[in-house]
């Protein structure tokens, strides 16, 4: 080629020529500058030539960008100048036409744009249209990229050239990125209203791209025209909704009995009211047109500043709800009031719609009901003060020589566990109960369950465990059982019973479904007794004595399941009998004193805000 352009240039007898041409060097394209000036005979005609080439490369390149800097800038202004008066029927319409101009105004463009939902990021629109939204439709979350979601709403654009080393979801990848084979990202955030509305992306396809300075600033200048149709919208929408709004309040049927009312929050004054006011409120219509003293003149004086209060709420949060009395030909009613603010284009309060409604009948039905529930809690109460009568004092257990601890905790006022303990002779009977149920027929329960002690040991004196069960057995089930085999109570108790020989220094112990926690010298262990519940008939056993050693010092524990049922934890989960026993461990070795303090300490701090599960009850006794 550079021999061509030589002799071109002597057969037109050009001398001092100069032109530019490309070569491949090494398989880049460098530019050349080359001047040709060529040796003639005595008869004018080329002998020879001299040239001098010179490598342009840098400075030709940067001319080049220059160029096209300047057509882009053009293209740029051209297409921000044309969306500036573009008028469109909706923000979709005008969104869709943004993507479809946006894309390809540059080689390889795709302009999209992505709605934020304040969890997620999702596509909106494209060059295809409008995107239609869905479990499917293309989206980043907040959990999955809080990065990506602080520096959005920090308002700090997002470069990315190249998507392939780019820390994305893959997710993101392989449903929109690499089927789209997009090779660079630019992604400016579109603040409307405050807060950030979307992105506007720039993505190249099929070309990796490091954005130029002019190419991220048309980007946001983008932005800022979609920013401005988004305000517009928006105020379009509000316009709309006052609008419809007021003609909705002035459509109310007149049969309704809620009173619904409009008002002017700057000049304080009613626009619009239902004829019901009258019935309703014993207010005319035109007394709130022309005076508005409702809110003065006829509620309580005890409930006006409730309300005064509630109107100044309306200026800042937008919602009041609030009941108040009036009086009306002297015969007091309730009434509920609800108001709703009605924002302008700037996002001031301007209006306030709001609804009145006679709660009279639902106050009364309240008051009957607080007083039945006053009068059942009273009872209740009472209740409470006959079960722990019928609890023993605890001092026969000190009168014993024996350090004891009780933590009894019932679910409500009154519950299903209790403890009991008597002494015949020189022997001390202990008992834990956990009948079925909590409240008040577990109450009911834990009578029957002191009773048929009582019975059996003070009155009878039996000492031995399995024969004390088996007479509080046919005991409950005599009682719980009718003449109609339909009507059975299949209710009744697990208990521990524990037999101590104060003189003999021995032990007995027999159970109904609970077992018994020894520890010493920091060893646990557990002893079961039989599986056969108190008043059950599914079980056809005998309760079995066991004899246990006595040891100085061994810690005793009698339990009820409510100390293991119990939720709570980082997990919110069961304590269970590992975690139980393992509180059994670090409770024997403090003072029988600091032991109820470390129970409820322990207790406390395991449920944090979950409610008692059931009913708790755990008695300690340590042997001398």
């Amino acid at each position: 080629m550079r021999l061509s352009c030589i002799q071109i240039l002597s057969r037109k007898r050009i001398d001092n020529s100069k032109f530019e041409l490309r070569i491949l060097d090494k398989r880049q394209i460098k530019w050349i500058s080359q001047t040709v000036n060529f040796i003639r005979n005595d008869e004018g005609l080329v002998e020879g030539f001299l040239a001098i080439a010179k490598d342009i490369t840098e400075s030709k390149n940067a001319s080049l960008r220059l160029e096209l800097y300047s057509k882009q800038r053009l293209v740029f202004s051209d297409f921000l100048r044309e969306l500036s008066i573009f008028q469109s029927n909706s923000l979709s319409e005008f969104l869709v036409h943004v993507c479809e101009k946006g894309s390809g105004i540059i080689d390889a463009l795709n302009v999209c744009i992505w709605f934020n939902d304040g969890d997620s990021i999702k596509l909106l629109s494209s060059k295809e249209g409008e995107v239609e939204s869905g479990v499917d439709a293309v989206s980043i979350t907040k959990t999955d990229a809080a990065e990506f979601f602080n520096n959005l709403n920090a308002g700090i654009p997002i470069s990315i050239v190249d998507t392939a080393v780019a820390g994305l979801l893959p997710r993101l990848k392989e449903d929109y990125i690499i089927p789209k084979n997009i090779k660079s990202i630019f992604a400016a955030p579109i603040r409307a209203g405050g807060s950030v509305w979307g992105i506007v992306s720039f993505e190249s396809i099929g070309i990796q791209r490091d954005w130029t300075e002019q190419e991220t600033s048309f980007a946001k200048s983008l932005t800022e025209i979609v920013s401005s149709n988004i305000q517009l919208d928006i105020r379009r929408t509000i316009e709309k909704k006052i609008q419809e709004s007021e003609a909705n309040f002035r459509l109310l049927n007149e049969t309704i009995d809620d009173v619904f009312w409009l008002m002017d929050l700057n000049t304080k004054k009613v626009i619009y009211i239902s004829p019901s006011s009258k019935k309703v409120l014993g207010v005319d219509p035109v007394e709130f047109y022309h005076t508005n003293n409702y809110w003065q003149n006829y509620i309580l004086d005890a409930d006006k500043p409730g309300i005064i209060e509630a109107h100044k709420a309306i200026h800042v949060q937008g919602y009041y709800e609030i009941e108040y009395r009036i009086t009306i030909e002297n015969e007091i009613r309730w009434i509920a009031e609800k108001s709703f603010g009605i924002r302008n284009e700037a996002g001031e309060f301007i209006k306030s719609s709001g609804i009145c409604t006679d709660i009279t009948d639902r106050k009364l039905k309240e008051t009957i009901i607080e007083k039945q529930n006053f009068d059942i809690l009273s009872s209740i109460s009472y209740a409470q003060r006959i079960q722990y009568a019928l609890l023993p004092d605890l001092t026969l257990l000190k009168g014993a020589n024996i350090d004891s601890t009780i933590y009894y905790k019932p679910k409500d006022i009154i519950g299903g566990d209790f403890y009991w303990f008597d002494q015949v002779d020189d022997k001390l009977v202990v008992a834990i109960g956990d009948c079925t149920g909590h409240g008040v027929p577990g109450a009911l329960m834990t009578s029957l369950g002191i009773n048929g002690l009582i019975n059996s040991v003070t009155e009878q004196k039996m000492t031995d465990p399995a024969s004390i069960l088996t007479y509080l057995d046919a005991y409950i089930f005599r009682i719980l059982t009718t003449g109609n085999p339909s009507d059975q109570v299949k209710d009744g108790m697990d208990i521990t019973v524990l037999t101590i020989d104060i003189q003999n220094r021995s032990l007995l112990f027999a159970s109904a479904a609970r077992p018994l926690i020894s520890v010493l010298d920091g060893n646990i262990t557990r002893t079961e007794g039989n599986r056969k519940s108190i008043g059950s008939s599914i079980l056809n056993e005998k309760y079995v004595t066991i004899e246990l050693d006595y040891v100085k010092d061994m810690n005793l524990f009698l339990f009820s399941d409510g100390m293991v049922d119990q939720f709570g934890g980082d997990r919110k989960k069961r304590l269970g009998s590992k975690n139980f026993y393992a509180l059994c461990l670090e409770l024997a070795q403090l003072e029988s004193t600091e032991r109820e303090k470390g129970l409820e300490t322990f207790y406390q701090k395991w449920a944090g805000n979950v409610n008692q599960t059931d009913d708790m009850i755990c008695l300690i006794l340590k042997l001398k």
